[in-house]
């Protein structure tokens, strides 16, 4: 039996955020930074964007009847937002596509979990879906930006495989 609280615990925004951290500090102590240290960013960007376009659109939680219900808006899902835009990044950018592949399965995962535990409608999901997929494109063009402009004369650390 699937725990839906821990699977979506693990697909939060603070999870993924921390790999992305962890993964910048080990990058700096080899003193190269890779495409992996956009992670973080990443996710602060596409959870920025989710939290706005909540405010935009102001859909209200299937569950705010409930005592444990988030209070912030539901539409689009934050934690499906960020979980396909960081799983797409890894996707496109990883070597290993076995890799990529489950992670991507993990993020349709905790978007389940988010319907499950009745804090989003499966549009508010697929909307987290169609954002986080997108920011997850974008991300990888930005990465190919700073890749391709980014030298040690400019900027102290290279950010290679981009």
């Amino acid at each position: 039996m699937i725990d839906w609280n821990v699977v979506s615990f693990a697909g939060s925004q603070k999870v993924w955020f921390l790999v992305g951290v962890l993964l910048i500090f080990s990058e700096l102590l080899n003193r190269k930074l890779t495409w992996k240290s956009l992670i973080a960013p990443l996710v602060l960007v596409s959870e920025g964007i989710a939290q706005l376009l909540k405010l935009v659109f102001k859909v209200p939680r299937p569950c705010s009847l409930i005592a444990s219900c988030p209070t912030s808006y539901a539409f689009p899902s934050g934690h499906t937002t960020v979980a396909f835009a960081v799983a797409t990044f890894i996707a496109i950018k990883g070597r290993n596509r076995l890799i990529g592949v489950t992670l991507l399965l993990y993020a349709v995962l905790v978007s389940a979990s988010r319907i499950f535990l009745g804090y989003h409608t499966v549009y508010d999901v697929l909307g987290g879906f169609a954002l986080g997929t997108f920011l997850g494109f974008l991300a990888t063009k930005f990465c190919k930006i700073v890749g391709s402009k980014t030298t040690k004369r400019n900027f102290p650390i290279k950010i290679s495989g981009c």
